[in-house]
Order: C-alpha cells, then sequence, then structure tokens
C-alpha cells in the first residue's frame, strides 16, 4: 500500500491507541500463572497477534470478550512445539528464547535476518543454551538451569524479560548482570511495575549493574487496564505542534513508559502543551532550538531528529554513538531522507548537529524504511511544500495499524492505494 499525505491544518481529538509493550508484558506473565487474567484495552497489533499465536501453540488459551482478552494457562503444556514464527519482531524473538526453549526438547525460532543480527555470538554465548544460528533462524537444542547470567553485552531490554521468565518457569532464583544504560532505562522501570502486579519483586542494584529475581510463584492479578502507547501518542503530540489544537486521549503523564520523556522534550523546545487527567492538549507553537540526550529514549530519537530539522536555531542531539546499531542506522537512513528534502543535519564522531529550517521538499519517498521512519516523516506533514507520498507502507501498518485511522478521523488529508 503506498499513501499521499497532504498538508492541512488539523483540529480535534485523537485517542491513543493502547500500548503494545504493556500488554506483551502482561500476556507473557499471565501465560504463567495458575488463574486466568483479564487484560482490559489490549493492543491488537500484528506484534502482539504473532505473540499470541507462538503462546498458543505451547497450550495457553486466549478469548477476546468486548474490550478484553482472557488468557487461560495450560495445565499440559505441549512440549512438541518445534517452531516458533517471530517476523520481524525483536520482542517476541528475545522474550521467549529462553521461556520456551526451557519447554520444549528442540525449538526453532524463524523470522527476519535484521533481528537476528542482534544476537551477536558474545551474547548467544552467554546465554544457557546450546544452539545453531543462521541468518533467519535460531536452533536451541537443550537449556541448562543456572542461577547466573551476563547480559552485560546486551542492548535490548527484552531478553530481560526472556531471563526472568526462564527463572520463573524454572522455579528458580536469578542474577542477571546487565550494562550501565540498561540499568537506568525507563523500559526496565516500566518491566519492574508490571512484575508488581504478579506479586513478583524485581531487585536492581544500580551500583553493581545486576538485576535479582528471588523466585515466588506468579500470582493472576485478575484484572489488568492496559494505558495508552506513548510511541505513537509522542508523534501525535509532535502533530499538534504544526496544527491548531489536538487533544490526545488516553495518555498518562505520570507513565513509566519512557517514550513519556518526549513532553519534556516538546518543552525544551518551546511547546505549548496543557496536561490533564489522562489527557495532553497540543497547539501550534514557535519550535526554537535545544541540546537533548538521546540515550536517555533511543526508540523516538528518530522523532526527535525529525522534529529538530524544523526548530529555529541549531539543535545537538548528544550520545548518537551511544545507541544500539539499530537505532544509529535508522537515524542515519532518516536523515539521508531528511538531507535530501533540505533538512541541514551534520553527524559528528558523537552527536547529531541540526540546523532548522523552515519547510521542507517532501514528494515521493521510494520506501521500504522501517516503520519508525514512516512515522517520523508522517508527523511533520505541515512542513512539506509538496505532498508527502510514500510508496510502500506495508511495515507500517502492520506495526501501528491505528496510527493513519485516527489521523483521518480529525480529517487529514491521507490518500491511500493498494500497490
Amino acid at each position: 500500500m503506498s499513501i499521499a499525505v497532504y498538508p492541512k491544518m488539523l483540529r480535534g481529538t485523537i485517542n491513543d491507541p493502547s500500548s503494545k509493550t504493556y500488554t506483551l508484558l502482561n500476556i507473557l506473565l499471565s501465560s504463567m500463572c495458575s488463574m486466568p487474567s483479564k487484560i482490559v484495552n489490549p493492543c491488537y497489533s500484528d506484534e502482539i497477534l504473532t505473540l499470541i499465536t507462538a503462546l498458543e501453540q505451547i497450550g495457553i488459551k486466549f478469548k477476546s470478550i468486548d474490550n478484553s482478552l482472557i488468557i487461560t494457562p495450560t495445565k499440559e503444556i505441549n512440549t512438541n512445539t518445534t517452531i516458533i514464527e517471530c517476523n520481524n519482531y525483536e520482542s517476541i524473538l528475545m522474550s521467549l528464547i529462553l521461556y520456551i526453549s526451557s519447554i520444549t526438547k528442540h525449538i526453532s525460532f524463524h523470522g527476519d535476518s535484521s533481528i537476528f543480527e542482534l544476537l551477536d555470538k558474545t551474547t548467544l554465548d552467554n546465554l544457557p543454551i546450546t544452539f545453531l544460528k543462521t541468518n533467519e533462524t535460531l536452533n536451541v537444542t537443550h537449556v541448562d538451569l543456572i542461577n547466573e547470567i551476563n547480559l552485560i553485552d546486551l542492548s535490548s531490554p527484552f531478553l530481560i524479560i526472556g531471563s526472568i521468565l526462564y527463572g520463573l518457569y524454572n522455579k528458580q532464583d536469578l542474577t542477571l548482570h546487565i550494562n550501565r544504560n540498561l540499568i537506568n532505562s525507563p523500559h526496565l522501570k516500566m518491566l519492574q511495575k508490571v512484575l508488581q502486579l504478579y506479586q513478583i519483586n524485581l531487585m536492581i542494584s544500580e551500583e553493581s549493574n545486576i538485576i535479582y529475581l528471588q523466585y515466588q510463584e506468579p500470582t493472576s492479578p485478575h484484572k489488568v487496564i492496559v494505558e495508552g502507547d506513548w510511541l505513537q501518542g509522542s508523534h501525535y503530540l509532535a502533530m499538534g505542534m504544526s496544527n491548531e489544537r489536538l487533544i490526545i486521549n488516553n495518555l498518562n503523564i505520570d507513565s513509566y513508559q519512557p517514550e513519556s520523556k518526549f513532553v519534556d522534550f516538546l518543552k525544551s523546545k518551546g511547546a505549548t502543551i496543557s496536561i490533564g487527567n489522562n489527557a495532553i492538549i497540543c497547539e501550534n507553537s514557535f519550535l526554537t532550538s535545544t541540546n537533548y540526550d538521546l540515550i536517555d529514549c533511543p526508540i523516538i530519537s528518530l522523532l526527535m531528529l525529525t522534529i529538530s530539522t524544523i526548530s529555529e536555531g541549531t539543535s545537538i542531539l548528544y550520545n548518537y554513538i551511544n545507541l544500539s546499531d539499530r537505532y544509529k542506522k535508522l537515524n542515519l537512513e532518516l536523515a539521508n531522507i531528511l538531507t535530501s528534502m533540505g533538512a541541514k543535519i551534520t553527524f559528528t564522531d558523537k552527536d547529531i548537529i541540526v540546523e532548522g529550517v523552515k519547510s521542507l521538499e517532501g514528494g515521493l519517498i521510494d520506501s521500504h524504511s522501517d516503520a519508525l521512519i514512516l512515522l517520523s516523516l508522517i508527523t511533520i506533514a505541515n512542513y512539506y511544500i509538496k505532498p508527502l507520498e510514500l510508496s510502500n507502507i506495508n511495515d507500517l501498518m502492520k506495526k501501528f495499524p491505528y496510527f493513519l485511522n485516527n489521523l483521518k478521523s480529525i480529517e487529514a488529508q491521507i490518500f491511500e492505494r493498494n500497490l
């Protein structure tokens, strides 16, 4: 599918979709409880549906009723599962490796080559598994039971939840050694908060970079309400800067989701923002330059880069050098696209320097890009001289199926055609 997005001043209310990460964490932990759990307002993205399919293969039962997902654990786990399809979702591969490998005698994880690049030999050698890895497959033939795992070279927080699931399934205490960036990560704080819902205490030592899990049987919270997704919410808020007035519902300013830091970023640029009860109002604003540390929230580093290109003055985005290889690559790809439209972006050894411009060229982008790049490009639609045309948005539609429909609900001019 391809789209053309035309500049148009928008005004209205957007209901932010549910958080994928909160949905994913609650599904994983509910699958380990002895009693059913009810997840209210879950996200049903392709990523979550892929996870549900994987867990159904080991016997977990799912039932959708109204706006809720009922998860019923099984007493007879299927140990004969042989293939888990992860598609292109790092979260599923990383969170299920140790968990499902502990259940089955021989398991193969299959998916896009991009997610297997994240599992380098050092990381795999530190896991308690016997494995064979190809470009698109990880075969696990044996799992050892150990009480300590070294994840010091890891950049993905999802392998942390995967290791915790391994400890819970095997009913043992577990010590995890992780790097300094992850020990201070908001993702870890969010995981800690969700674990508490299941009566599981995760102790975090920031001084020694250690996470300690003392085994306790997961207890179903019976009912969990999923909050709004701050990743998409951040893009809606950024869009409010160039429109008349947007109200974003279902955004909790006290959320542990790391993308909630984007409010501070916008405020530092002079954005006009009002915070209400589970809603944020964003109005047309004159954005100025600012300096910001990308390592605070790598997943919205692309959005910070995009917004900086249309802000007055020179912005410096620090610590580009400390981003994971994936986010370095995505930022560079996005910068090349924006530069082709007239943006002024320079990469130094450590940082990104952005000189703001008043408008960008827009036009046709021959795009098979990551969904995060497409979200960022669409967000600044009102700054393009020509309509933004994206030749392929399949990845965007899979990962963020509600994004475009929410924009259409406030009469954004988006025209679609099937390829």
